[in-house]
């Protein structure tokens, strides 16, 4: 007969019996309780508890979700703890969560244009139908489905507020996407926008310096953050550091450029990984221009989105620098989930 324990959620007072092999987040949508998830696989952190008391097995997960130094101060995935005992748990308050509290919603939409960026990289401008607007804080991301394919975590570019929803899509060879963009995908052709989600938003509180880190089309999210801090008038430092591989895969580089000649508190780092940098351009990975940049100590909140393993590379330049797991934030897109990370 399996074993029994029984969890409490510490706000609420709401408890539910689970048995001991089963993970909790598992357990607790089983028993009804409403609590925050995404991936379920440990790689995204939206679960992210509190132990209060009790104790639990915690299976592997990613450092991006959960760090070593979260699990000294207690806490844990839901989506990947089994209890060993009976358990009180506190779920994460969110300024972690918008300063808006935007409920997803699904919108209809149309294609409104089509443009390419660079040799694989399209940036489609998508216009809502019907039920608008679509309320979201910059840096949060949405699912995407066009017609016949199946739909796509893809963060929105453009500010809040803006007459377009700006998507921008990588076209990998191969995949249904890229043949989709390039033989079937037309002006005036129908898609769906289901969202907002997301935790890596702009915080429009804090007022330390910022530094956004992009890889690829990570670019998408971090540049509504930018475009949506200068526009609100932040005037801390704010840092921008995006990488790609080679020349070919830059873009949106004038867009950065025209902004740092705007605004004396912003600037802009350009990193190519497989190429000789000129002038312009720093050679090397992105989280290494980073590291070359962050000093010890800097107090600083910091954005990032891009392929995982620029993520987590990223996320040891700040640990290495001391920059508290609380002060960074990025959404860890889960490829076998989708094949398009934005």
């Amino acid at each position: 007969m399996p074993k029994f324990h029984t969890v409490t959620i510490d706000q609420t007072g709401a408890s539910f019996a689970m048995p001991a092999d089963q993970f909790v987040l598992d357990a607790a949508l089983d028993a009804g309780i409403s609590y925050p998830r995404y991936c379920k696989t440990g790689v995204c952190g939206s679960c992210k508890s509190i132990l209060v008391a009790g104790t639990i097995d915690h299976d592997s997960h990613t450092q991006v979700a959960c760090s070593d130094e979260e699990r000294g101060l207690g806490r844990f995935l839901a989506c990947r703890a089994r209890l060993t005992s009976d358990c009180t748990v506190a779920l994460i308050p969110r300024d972690v969560v918008p300063r808006f509290a935007n409920i997803a919603r699904e919108f209809p939409c149309r294609v409104a244009a089509i443009l390419p960026a660079t040799h694989d990289i399209v940036i489609v401008k998508l216009a809502i139908v019907a039920g608008g607007p679509f309320v979201f804080t910059a840096g949060q991301y949405a699912r995407v489905a066009f017609d016949g394919l199946d739909a796509r975590d893809l963060s929105m570019a453009n500010r809040p507020g803006d007459p377009t929803l700006d998507f921008h899509i990588r076209c990998v060879p191969g995949s249904d996407i890229a043949g989709f963009v390039a033989k079937k995908l037309r002006i005036g052709m129908t898609a769906t926008v289901k969202g907002p989600y997301g935790n890596a938003f702009f915080r429009e509180y804090h007022g330390t310096e910022i530094i956004a880190v992009a890889g690829g089309t990570g670019i998408a999210p971090i540049k509504s953050i930018i475009d949506m801090a200068l526009t609100a008038g932040v005037r801390q430092p704010l840092e921008l550091y995006f990488g790609v591989r080679a020349e070919r895969d830059i873009y949106l580089e004038d867009h950065f450029r025209g902004l740092a000649a705007k605004f004396p508190n912003f600037k802009f780092t350009l990193a190519l990984s497989e190429a000789k940098a000129v002038k312009s351009r720093r050679a090397g990975f992105v989280s290494d221009a980073l590291a070359a940049d962050l000093a010890p100590g800097r107090n600083v909140r910091v954005y990032i989105a891009g392929p995982p393993p620029m993520v987590e590379a990223t996320a040891k330049v700040l640990e290495k620098a001391g920059v508290r797991r609380k002060n960074w934030f990025a959404d860890y897109f889960d490829h076998k989930r989708a094949a398009v990370s934005a």
